[in-house]
């Protein structure tokens, strides 16, 4: 049986697919599957992909799945994930590549803590000096890995990672389709199931950033479309907000809504995005009114006029907002029995 899938949804890039494959097939470990989704690409991809396949005689078993329509990378990973034969699976983006070792290096530490739900390794970024991560290299117990992400400690995901399908299949924690963001979404309920999670200081993935026809480079021209997948991010995030760890939670929600806010004045949305999005602030706000949060309500004030003018100011933004998020967190350590 194959030890691993790595899954790899493949869109507009046919000057990056053939070294991403070829990346793969000079891996020194092979025992593994790879399956490739064309998601309905208008260039060469696939037909550069299926030509290296086609010539490929070695261990990895290659599976090439079309997509009728343009789905985007979600529906992608999903059913790459349901089409995978392996106990884990490996996310890889098709304008990224792999090192000659990288799947050797984490199926080694793998074999080294077998029970592992996340095997992650180091990422060099392209142009960068790319410092390894501070992170330590094993995070275990519950939601440990999960309090990790709430606080910031950790960037939220997916590729570069073994990670153990059982969870995603037992717990449903497939990717939300048609949305940006959505490797945010997908770990804030990943994590929570994560009890053991393991990383090796070693460089295991290339993430190239000069690829001018990325889904996120394009979204960058225009913000009204990161603007409205967020919105659907955060309205997901508060429905299902786990109170056991509520600051954390609130915090992280506060922190990653504030900076929508601020390019949102800033870059300019669509008239629907700017009431969808102050449709979201506004039930934040009642909510925690209701709720008697006044440290979240004296916050959320400053994501609505005038005081959102004062996140033009990038101290205040950075120094003065971020240390207050701090002071929730404390307001709750000392009375949050006072809320259980």
């Amino acid at each position: 049986m194959k030890e691993l899938s790595i899954i790899i949804p493949v869109y507009n890039v046919e000057n990056f697919i053939a070294e991403c494959l070829n990346s793969i097939i000079s891996q020194t470990y092979d025992n593994f599957e790879c399956i490739i989704v064309d998601d309905c690409s208008p260039d060469r991809s696939a037909d550069i992909a299926s030509d290296i396949i086609n010539h490929y005689q070695g261990n990895i078993e290659f599976k090439l799945l079309h997509h009728d329509t343009n789905k985007g990378p979600s529906a992608a990973r999903n059913i790459g994930i349901q089409q995978s034969t392996t106990d884990y699976v490996f996310f890889l983006d098709s304008d990224d590549r792999l090192y000659p070792n990288s799947i050797e290096t984490l199926v080694n530490e793998l074999k080294r803590h077998p029970n592992a739900d996340i095997i992650d390794g180091e990422v060099f970024m392209e142009g960068d000096a790319s410092p390894l991560s501070d992170l330590p290299s094993s995070i275990c117990g519950e939601k440990m890995l999960y309090k990790y992400l709430m606080d910031s400690k950790i960037i939220p995901r997916v590729w570069n990672q073994l990670i153990k399908k059982e969870i995603i299949i037992n717990h449903q924690v497939f990717f939300k389709e048609g949305i940006l963001f959505e490797d945010l979404l997908w770990c804030y309920y990943f994590y929570r199931y994560v009890e053991e999670y393991y990383r090796v200081k070693q460089y295991t993935y290339f993430y190239r950033t000069s690829n001018s026809n990325s889904i996120m480079r394009e979204a960058s021209k225009k913000f009204d479309k990161p603007a409205r997948s967020f919105i659907i991010v955060m309205k997901e995030i508060i429905k299902d907000i786990d109170y056991s760890l509520y600051p954390q939670n609130i915090v992280f929600i506060l922190s990653k809504l504030m900076p929508i806010v601020y390019n949102a004045n800033k870059m300019g949305i669509e008239d629907d995005t700017k009431k969808l999005l102050h449709q979201l602030k506004k039930e934040l706000l009642v909510r925690h009114l209701k709720e008697f949060r006044p440290l979240e309500v004296i916050y959320e004030l400053h994501l609505f006029l005038p005081l959102s003018h004062l996140l033009n100011l990038g101290y205040y933004r950075h120094q003065v907002l971020y240390k207050y998020c701090s002071l929730i967190k404390l307001y709750y350590k000392i009375l949050g029995a006072f809320y259980a």
